[in-house]
């Protein structure tokens, strides 16, 4: 097995070298040393692949189910200004007044 240094792995992804520290890409500790695993460099990349077609497809399928959303969202749910008046005054010991 054959470990690679950040400068190697930043050289195979064509980012710099700090960059490589960033992602996700599991670490071999060796001393105070970290080294990098040909194979989950390449189960890094793999991950990642997105054929034709399939750039944004997350985005719209969020966007699609949002779509179907009602556009008051949450508006409706806020208590009146009674029903904060009757919690308000009904907490005083007697246990009535909740918000229903």
């Amino acid at each position: 097995m054959k470990l690679l240094t950040a400068k190697q792995v930043a050289d195979q992804l064509q980012v710099k070298e700090r960059t490589v520290g960033r992602l996700s890409i599991p670490v071999v500790r060796v001393g105070g040393l970290k080294r990098y695993r040909q194979e989950d460099v390449d189960a890094y990349v793999n991950l990642r692949i997105q054929y034709r077609g399939d750039y944004g497809k997350e985005k719209k399928e969020a966007r699609r189910l949002l779509q179907g959303r009602s556009t008051n969202l949450g508006v409706s749910s806020l208590p009146t200004w009674a029903q904060l008046q009757k919690v308000r005054m009904g907490n005083a010991g007697r246990g009535e007044g909740g918000i229903n």
